[in-house]
């Protein structure tokens, strides 16, 4: 049983790694705004097999290695980036060619750009963001169905539902699980008996059934 604890404990921590759970606001910023952009826009052209002008987008080491043209971005500063400017058309190279960008598109580049151009994985970008800007500088925006979440709304009381069978209920908690029973056509299960109520207490605080002593007591 120890053993089932321990390698519990660990599958949960790999999953929370795997699901991103801890990671960084920087990282967060690229996984979720960054990278599909990269994919839908840059990386057709500009990764590993074709590498358009010599630059690789699909790698943090492609983008620190830049292409033809030079360096695709400038840590100190970013805004002079080759990466940034090309997304704007304001010099001769324009980025995507043929469509550029959307300017919500272009402005969360433009942040990426201000955090130190993280990549997850890269030594590098992750020193840069942390040097370059604060994790507050990318802000999060939160939609209106995000912000209408039960778990943000102030704590507010609640009407107590009537019910029909008012002698089944002992606390006013009880009328809204009933009330929602009643709704189904649907009535309470029976209360449970001693032992399977023992079973449940000791499994809960020890992971284990109780055992034949504790039974034997629980019937006396």
């Amino acid at each position: 049983m120890l053993f089932f604890r321990r390698s519990t404990v660990i599958a949960l921590a790999s999953f929370c790694t795997a699901a991103g759970f801890g990671q960084t606001p920087e990282v967060e910023y690229f996984e979720k705004n960054v990278r599909p952009l990269l994919v839908a826009n840059c990386q057709p052209c500009h990764n590993s097999k074709v590498k358009s002008s010599g630059l690789d987008l699909s790698t943090a080491a492609g983008l620190l290695a830049g292409g033809a043209r030079g360096p695709a971005i400038a840590k100190d500063q970013p805004a002079t980036s080759h990466i940034l400017t090309a997304i704007t058309y304001d010099e001769s190279l324009k980025m995507p060619p043929g469509a550029k960008l959307k300017p919500d598109q272009i402005a969360i580049l433009d942040n990426w750009g201000k955090l130190g151009f993280p990549w997850p994985g890269s030594p590098a970008g992750a020193q840069s963001a942390t040097a370059t800007a604060s994790p507050s500088a990318a802000k999060k925006e939160f939609t209106p169905e995000q912000k209408a979440f039960w778990a943000f709304q102030p704590v507010a009381s609640s009407a107590v539902p009537k019910v029909k069978n008012g002698k089944w209920v002992r606390t006013p908690v009880d009328n809204f699980i009933l009330a929602r029973l009643e709704q189904k056509a649907l009535k309470p299960a029976p209360p449970a008996s001693k032992t399977t109520l023992l079973r449940r207490v000791t499994f809960d605080l020890t992971g284990l059934p109780p055992t034949e002593k504790e039974i034997e007591g629980d019937s006396s």
